[in-house]
C-alpha cells in the first residue's frame, strides 16, 4: 500500500510491498506427530517498507528508511493431546536509514537489526469432583490449577557511519527472561497464585551486565 500526507515545509511518504502473511493448520495430521498433538498450526510473515520525509518546497528528499519485517519468522502453536498448549514464535526485523540532507546533514546511516524468540507453554487442570481433606470435615476445595511457563530472548543491535566512514556499533544488547506461573482455585470465593521472573541483561557493547529476579504471590477474595 502507499500513503501520502503533506503539510508546509516538509512532506512523507510510506510504501509497503510486498506484505505477505502464510497460514498453514491442520499439522496435527502428519503421520509421526498426530500419536501426541492434537492441533498444530504454522505461520510466517514478511513485510518490505520504505519511509520517506522530504522538503515541500524543494521537493527534497530528506531522509528515507527501508525496512524488512519477519513477524513472524515462525510462528508455531501446538495443543498436545495430554492438554498441554505451547507456542513458538520467532521474529526478525531489520531497517537501514539514510540521512540525505544536501544542506546541515551528516549523510549518516543507521543500521538496525532486531531478533526475538519466545517459547510459552501452559496447562489447566480440574478435578471434577474437588478435594476433600480430612481434617476439615465437611469443607471440599475446588481443584482448578493453572500452570504457564514463558521464556524469552531478545537481541538488539545498532551500527551507525558518519559522513561516509566505517560503521560503529553504538547499541549492542541482549536479553534471556523466564517467568514461570501458577495460580488455583481454592474455591468460588478464594484464588490464590504465584509468579516469578528471572532475566539478564547483557551490554555487549560496554560490557555490562543486569540480573532481575523477581517472586510475587497474591490472594483475591471474593465477597
Amino acid at each position: 500500500g502507499k500513503a501520502l500526507s503533506s503539510s508546509e515545509p516538509t512532506f512523507s511518504r510510506s510504501k509497503s510491498y510486498p506484505d505477505l502473511t502464510f497460514n498453514w493448520s491442520g499439522l496435527e495430521k502428519f503421520k509421526y506427530i498426530k500419536k501426541w498433538i492434537g492441533s498444530a498450526a504454522f505461520q510466517f510473515s514478511y513485510a518490505y517498507k520504505i519511509d520517506e520525509v522530504g522538503n515541500l518546497r524543494g521537493h527534497e528528499i530528506t531522509s528515507r528508511g527501508i525496512g524488512t519485517g519477519f513477524s513472524p519468522l515462525v510462528g508455531l502453536n501446538l495443543k498436545w493431546k495430554n492438554g498441554v498448549t505451547s507456542n513458538l514464535r520467532v521474529d526478525k526485523t531489520s531497517s537501514t536509514g539514510y540521512d540525505l540532507r544536501s544542506a546541515g546533514g551528516n549523510r549518516a546511516i543507521t543500521k538496525n537489526e532486531n531478533l526475538g524468540i519466545t517459547i510459552s507453554s501452559s496447562y489447566a487442570f480440574k478435578a471434577p469432583q474437588g478435594i476433600k481433606f480430612f481434617f476439615l470435615k465437611g469443607l471440599k476445595f475446588e481443584s482448578n490449577l493453572a500452570l504457564g511457563l514463558n521464556i524469552s530472548h531478545r537481541a538488539s543491535l545498532t551500527k551507525t557511519s558518519v559522513q561516509g566512514k566505517e560503521f560503529n556499533v553504538t547499541k549492542n544488547t541482549t536479553e534471556l527472561s523466564i517467568a514461570p506461573q501458577a495460580s488455583y482455585n481454592f474455591s468460588s470465593q478464594i484464588n490464590g497464585g504465584l509468579q516469578a521472573r528471572w532475566a539478564d541483561q547483557h551490554n555487549k557493547k560496554d560490557g555490562t551486565k543486569q540480573h532481575s529476579r523477581e517472586l510475587s504471590f497474591w490472594i483475591e477474595l471474593k465477597f
